[in-house]
């Protein structure tokens, strides 16, 4: 079991919604569908294949394990990129 009290609530109720199979860790689709989410107030006209594109660069940025997914310290780590470098309002 992961410990989830050592990270925000408002990130691991985040990671929680796009975690549909609640494996504490976000498949690919399952991580390009909270970017989009994410991104949608960041750049709203941004199309699928730099969604799609954006979706591999954050897999192999955040993904420190190597194992292909983004479990919830290496989502902590995006969410906290996307709030202080891109402005991602959390609320």
């Amino acid at each position: 079991m992961v410990d989830l009290s050592k990270y925000d609530p408002k990130i691991v109720a985040l990671f929680k919604h796009y975690d549909l199979n609640a494996d504490f860790s976000l498949q690919r689709t399952e991580l390009a569908k909270g970017l989009t989410d994410l991104f949608k107030s960041l750049e709203p006209d941004m199309d699928q294949e730099k969604m799609n594109s954006l979706t591999d660069e954050v897999i192999k940025t955040y993904d420190l394990n190597g194992n292909g997914l983004i479990e919830i310290d290496e989502f902590s780590n995006l969410v906290h990129f996307l709030v202080e470098e891109k402005g991602l309002d959390l609320n």
